[in-house]
Parts: C-alpha cells; sequence; structure tokens
C-alpha cells in the first residue's frame, strides 16, 4: 500500500462509519457557524476531455472552534472521470457506492482533519481540486458542496454553495448548398439529353 493511501486511510474508515451513522438518522450539532463558497474555471463551452478547477473554501464564523466536520460533494456517475491521486490539494477522498443507475462517487473533505486540527474562530481554509469532462456530461449540470448532513449547525443558510457547468453546444448541421435558378436549368437539360439518348439506344 502507498503511503498516500495508508495516509488517507483513516479518513476513508472515518466517512463510511459517517454514512454508518447517517443511516440510523443521527445527527452532531456544531458550535459554531460553517460557511461554505465554491468557485470553478471554466464554467461554460465544456467538451469532453476538458478539465475544471474547483476552489471551495470553509470559514468558521464562530464563536467556537470546530473538530471534526465533512464537507460533501455532489453523487457523481458518468459526469466526470473518476480522478487520479494528483487531483486535490486538501486531501480529498472519495466514497464510492451503487445505486439502481450504477456505480456513483462522492467527494469529502474533512477540513479539520478526524478533529486533530480544529478550526479556530474567524479561519479559512481552502481546498483546490480539478476534475475532467466525460463524454457523458449532460448540457447542463449543478455541482454542489455543503455541509455533510450528519452535522448541523446555528446558521443553515450558508452551509453550500453551487456551480452551474454548462456543456458546449453542438455544432449546427451542415447545410445543403442550393442550386442556383441557372444550374437547376442546366441540371434539368442535362437530365433531358440523357433521357433522350437512353431512348434512342433502346429503339436501336
Amino acid at each position: 500500500m502507498s503511503m498516500h493511501r495508508f495516509f488517507l486511510l483513516p479518513f476513508v474508515l472515518f466517512a463510511n462509519a459517517l454514512f454508518s451513522s447517517m443511516a440510523l438518522a443521527q445527527t452532531v450539532p456544531l458550535p459554531s457557524d460553517v460557511s461554505v463558497t465554491l468557485t470553478a474555471t471554466p464554467t461554460s463551452n465544456l467538451a469532453p476531455g476538458d478539465s475544471i478547477a474547483f476552489t471551495m473554501t470553509v470559514t468558521n464564523n464562530g464563536p467556537s472552534s470546530l473538530g471534526a466536520f465533512a464537507i460533501v460533494g455532489t453523487q457523481i456517475s458518468t459526469q466526470f472521470y473518476y480522478p487520479t491521486s494528483s487531483w486535490n490539494d486538501c486531501n480529498l477522498i472519495t466514497v464510492t457506492g451503487d445505486s439502481t443507475n450504477g456505480p456513483f462517487w462522492i467527494p469529502e473533505w474533512f477540513p479539520s482533519g478526524l478533529g486533530e486540527n480544529p478550526m479556530a474562530v474567524g479561519e479559512t481554509r481552502v481546498c483546490h481540486f480539478t476534475l475532467t469532462v466525460t463524454p457523458a456530461f449532460p448540457p447542463a449540470y449543478s455541482f454542489t458542496i455543503g455541509l455533510g448532513t450528519l452535522w448541523t449547525d446555528p446558521n443553515p443558510s450558508n452551509n453550500s454553495a453551487t456551480v452551474i457547468l454548462q456543456r458546449a453546444p453542438a455544432p449546427p448541421p451542415t447545410p445543403t448548398p442550393a442550386l442556383s435558378p441557372a444550374m437547376l436549368l442546366l441540371l434539368a437539360g442535362l437530365l433531358t439529353a440523357a433521357a433522350a439518348i437512353a431512348r434512342r439506344h433502346l429503339v436501336s
């Protein structure tokens, strides 16, 4: 096992435990207001193979420091290629699963780690990550990140952020050039001549 995977293993195990807790409808109240932002570049005229650079931030608006909590992204199936080991700079992990529509994966970020690196009041932490568009990318796609549903905070109005991503429009079909009146007359004459020659051959 690589050092990268070994380092992320506790996060993956913790994420799996979180999903188990969510299944039991348990929630954990946070002592502070968490605010989230998300930007992306580019957001329009996207084509298969294009890379989108995302930046998300999390701020602790107080009044207390924050231990472990997760920022969770949109469930992804075929819209983006599954990322490589160098797709982010913040130990962003993926949680995979299966649904009636097929396999999916979800990006998750633990800004405070597993609680060993608490966020101070007023502190903002930043995560950059990159996703690559697949041929299955739809005409428009909403990508959202937000505080995981396991947690609640005093102000839920700023717990999530969304960017709208748009695929490049399909090129219009190439029009068939129309024949001018003169060309139509010439074509009619050629067809008439060809028909006359064919009749002479039949008679002879």
